[in-house]
């Protein structure tokens, strides 16, 4: 139980991520396609992804270091992309409930959202490929 928010943030950002891809296909082949409760659902996993990260901060003063190596770090890579991913797909939610008949705007964020989402989920694939340990430094990381 000790990776329990790890397990949390990772199952939610990353079902969060394929729901907003298919969202952004079916808006592609539906023009007329609001998939209001996916990207809301979308938009909650994400949230509670990124809550039960912050739960994983071993020492959450010294988080802020990661994110200074974003050139260098693929675990500060993966949480620029997750609270990009998770800022946009928050607010293409807040569009569909406030204003729904933003479509452009709307089928536009759900789109760069499953963009952003995709380069995270490779980030974060990323960060365990490039370790100590051989059985993890393999392709199949990406698709697993």
């Amino acid at each position: 139980m000790d990776h329990l928010a790890l397990t949390l943030f990772s199952i939610c950002v990353q079902a969060s991520v394929g729901i907003m891809l298919f969202a952004a296909i079916g808006k592609r082949l539906s023009k007329d396609g609001v998939f209001k409760a996916a990207v809301v659902t979308a938009a909650g996993l994400a949230v509670a992804g990124l809550a039960a990260s912050l739960l994983h901060l071993g020492q959450p003063l010294h988080a802020a270091n990661a994110l200074l190596k974003f050139g260098t770090s693929w675990l500060s890579r993966a949480i620029w992309l997750t609270g990009a991913f998770v800022g946009v797909t928050v607010v293409a939610a807040l569009l569909i409930l406030i204003k729904p008949m933003a479509k452009g705007a709307i089928n536009a964020l759900v789109a760069v959202g499953a963009l952003i989402g995709l380069a995270d989920v490779a980030a974060m694939a990323a960060i365990y490929n490039f370790t100590s340990v051989p059985a993890w430094q393999s392709g199949a990381i990406y698709v697993e």
